[in-house]
């Protein structure tokens, strides 16, 4: 056995726990132990490169099980902390046996002694793992299960792969996950969607208040330079969200400081339409003993559009440092700053038809907005963090955040939606927008996780409470008087006009949402016996928004409509059972519920969705633990579904302009089935693949469909190989099938297509490196969305970046 360096803790005070950890890559046998033993495990991925490990069964102290488990690797591992410990290789003698006794191993000031250590705070850090499959995730239950404990279906993009296929934004990370739905309505807002509804966000394990597509505009611009990977379930996400989407949740996990060394990482590039970019990562110890740590991230971007005339200039800098407070006490504390500043923004898409029924095709680089339309803001969020291990492995996690930003947005641009383009004259009306916003936000959460024996075996148990609330105020102006211009000869020189100019053919609202959220759950794992896990959760949410709303130019009216929900429960229930070492099927059920914010023709808001999802799945685990296979089939079934009619809110009844009235219907049953690959399937070699198919219908057979621009089929690819110890090659594949919408009496069509990827890699040293990405290699001519507004938008030509890049990795 390899030698035991005690400089924390010994391991005779450690309180026995049970293992079971087969024989397997080392890498994820350590993975396994840190879940199973509670406690943090650095090593430098190159000592872990091609060994693997000893099976550990049984119950025993954690350096012991570290000790078995590390057995004929050649490594050993000293304390830093009582919860944390660091791998080494173990000393040999002149003959090449290996010594045993205490081993001190000073990190080099250049950062060549540097390891990647999992963060103390974040035991599922994939940041140097080199894999495209992450090893834990709390998205789903709440508790650290790795993917194939998990009872529904999970996807994490590494760090490694958001590096490789240079996903600089969350709509690029999106389009490389199977089942997700991209739909890119204009140069400035993206929405996801999952199984045909929307998702959920959270930071930090934490549900932020309103569903992902309303944060879309914000978190588009948001650079992934600070995350260190992107979980994303599908299925129901209720448990944790409580209210919200339930085709599931995105959860944006941070970067935290490495421990142990001064690990600088630069990168810089360019490429196609006057694409730059630049990224500084600086992760350090303050103090010599490693008790204070702290990282900064430093990252901007400017061009990158092939429209014309225009223009982003965004940005973002982070900066987090972590206190040890003693041996069972972590604080941390940051800063988020993101800004942008966009010119010719096309906050509105291309007009899909001439008034003949003909499509109204244009070169791939038309802007539908005018040359002077512009949209800058800034986002800032303080946040804290305080983790503390109590007795027995139990663990409390405090955290909070304060964010506060702003927008404005002004915008003259062609207005598809108040009719086609003329045959006669090629004119189309056009609008003007002022959408000046402000918005501040509160969160505080609690949680306190930990586990117990019973039945002979260890059982897991984390409740949670969460308070938010949010605030935005807006001024929208419309101008109602609208101009005429020339959609064939558009020469983006439309005024923007005043306000004060424009009298009474203006038409505004001033805004005040409110919004607040508490909510709780309780979850816990369950093994009565051996091979069976059952999760059983219960989530308790008090929800309230309200909108006032201010209209017209003097102020003089005013509504406001309000959605209060009280001690509404939502119960979760999952169930996985092990078919021998390698595969676990699995069963999971939730209730589902979330509140809403359009309006009936009588100017009502819609009673809240309600229903259940279902799942039923295999997963396994291959090739000793490294390639990650899974099979789900699930059905959702829905109540009060917001189906768009062809009326307004009538404006007497406080209707904004243009505002569509909806009704509810219920009966609406989504069926679909989802096959998804992770892992390393040979050394060297790592994917991330996945195939989805969803239908929606509803029970009564009505002429009724949802979400038609929205693909039932899509299958995704993401790839990387070492050809040499020195260059890798990979790409990406993305396939959707045909899809429609119907725009006026017309419709409009999206035939199925494939876009592919190229990436390449050369290392020219151990630190530098040079990669090369190519997007829509076949250049392909597609819509990335159409429908919206009666418009579509154009897919990116083929476009190329080449970055430049120092750092271990």
């Amino acid at each position: 056995m390899p030698a035991i360096a005690q400089t924390g803790t010994p391991t005779t005070s450690e309180a026995p726990r049970r293992f079971n950890i087969p024989a397997q890559a080392l890498r994820d046998a350590l993975r396994q132990l840190m879940h199973q033993g509670d406690i943090q495990i650095g090593f430098e991925a190159d000592n872990t490169e091609g060994k693997t490990s000893a099976a550990v069964s049984g119950s025993m102290a954690t350096g012991e099980a570290l000790s078995r488990l590390l057995a004929g690797t050649g490594l050993t591992f000293r304390y830093l902390t009582s919860g944390s410990v660091m791998l080494e290789k173990a000393p040999q003698s002149a003959e090449g046996a290996i010594q045993l006794g205490p081993v001190r191993v000073e990190s080099g000031g250049d950062g060549s002694g540097a390891a990647y250590a999992p963060p103390l705070s974040d035991p599922g850090a994939t940041e140097g793992s080199r894999s495209y499959a992450g090893s834990v995730a709390s998205s789903a239950t709440g508790l650290n299960l790795t993917p194939r404990e998990t009872p529904q279906s999970i996807t994490i993009i590494t760090r490694q792969q958001i590096e490789e296929q240079n996903l600089t934004s969350l709509q690029a990370v999106m389009t490389q996950v199977p089942g997700i739905a991209v739909s890119i309505l204009d140069s400035e807002r993206v929405t996801f969607g999952s199984r045909g509804a929307e998702l959920n966000l959270m930071v930090d394990g934490v549900a932020a208040l309103g569903a992902l597509s309303n944060e879309s505009a914000q978190i588009a611009r948001t650079s992934m330079a600070i995350y260190d990977r992107i979980e994303v379930l599908r299925g129901s996400a209720g448990l944790m969200n409580g209210t919200g989407g339930f085709g599931g949740s995105v959860n944006l996990v941070r970067k935290r400081p490495i421990p142990g060394a001064f690990t600088p990482k630069l990168t810089v590039g360019g490429g196609s339409w006057d694409y730059l970019q630049g990224m500084a990562d600086i992760s350090f110890d303050v103090t010599a003993d490693g008790g204070v740590r702290a990282r900064a991230v430093a990252y901007a971007q400017d061009g990158g559009s092939n429209l014309d005339y225009y223009d982003k200039f965004a940005g973002v800098f982070y900066g987090i440092a972590e206190f040890d407070l003693g041996d069972d006490a972590v604080l941390g504390l940051g800063v988020e700053h993101s800004f942008f500043d966009v010119q010719g923004n096309s906050f509105g898409a291309i007009p899909a038809f001439w008034d003949d029924g003909a499509l109204f095709l244009t070169p791939r680089s038309y802007n539908p907005s005018a040359r002077q339309s512009r949209d800058d803001g800034h986002n800032t969020t303080l946040f804290g963090d305080l983790t503390w291990k109590v007795a027995n492995g139990w663990q409390i996690k405090l955290q909070g955040n304060y964010g506060e930003g702003s927008a404005d947005l002004r915008r003259s641009a062609l207005a598809p939606y108040y009719g086609q383009v003329s045959r006669e004259d090629g004119t189309i009306p056009a609008s003007y927008q002022y959408f000046p916003s402000t918005d501040r936000s509160h969160m505080l959460s609690g949680k306190i996780e930990g586990s117990f024996e019973a039945f002979g075996r260890r059982q897991d148990v984390v409740a949670s409470m969460n308070w938010s609330k949010r605030r935005t105020w807006r001024n929208l102006i419309y101008f109602l008087d609208l101009p005429t211009v020339s959609a064939v000869d558009w020469n983006s020189d439309l005024p923007i006009p005043s306000a004060a100019s424009a009298d009474e053919d203006i038409f505004e609202y001033r805004g005040i949402e409110r919004q607040e959220r508490f909510l709780a759950y309780l979850s816990m794992r369950l093994r009565p016996i051996e091979p069976v896990s059952i999760i059983l959760g219960v989530n308790y949410a008090k929800y309230k928004l309200s909108n006032t709303y201010y209209y017209d130019s003097d102020g003089g009216e005013m509504e406001t409509d309000a959605n209060n929900y009280k001690g509404r429960f939502l119960p979760y229930a999952g169930l996985s059972v092990d078919i021998g070492q390698k595969v676990t099927a699995y069963a999971s059920y939730s209730d589902i519920f979330r509140p809403q914010d359009v309006r009936d023709i009588s100017a009502n808001v819609l009673p809240p969705i309600s229903g259940s999802t279902y799942e039923i799945g295999l997963k396994g685990e291959f090739l000793d633990g490294r390639l990650q296979p899974a099979l789900a089939l699930f059905v959702r079934k829905e109540n009060n579904y917001p189906e768009e009619t062809n009326d307004v809110v009538p404006p007497e009844l406080g209707g904004l302009p243009d505002e569509i009235a909806y009704r509810a219907i219920s009966g609406v049953t989504t069926k679909g089935v989802e096959a998804t690959v992770a892992g390393e399937p040979l050394p060297g070699w790592t994917l991330q693949a996945g195939y989805a198919y969803w239908h929606i219908s509803q029970s009564d057979e009505a002429a009724f469909e949802i979400g038609r621009s929205d693909p039932r089929q899509t299958f995704t690819l993401a790839t990387s190989a070492a050809v040499t110890d020195r260059l890798k090659l990979g790409g990406s594949l993305y396939w959707q099938e045909k899809t429609s919408a119907s725009v006026a009496s017309f419709e409009i069509v999206q035939k199925s297509y494939v876009l592919a990827g190229l990436f390449a890699q050369y290392r020219m040293s151990d630190k530098w490196r040079i990669s090369a990405n190519v997007d829509n290699l076949f250049d392909k001519k597609y819509f990335e969305q159409i429908g919206y507004y009666d418009s579509y938008t154009w897919g990116k030509p083929r476009s190329v970046v080449v970055t430049l890049s120092y750092g271990l990795n």
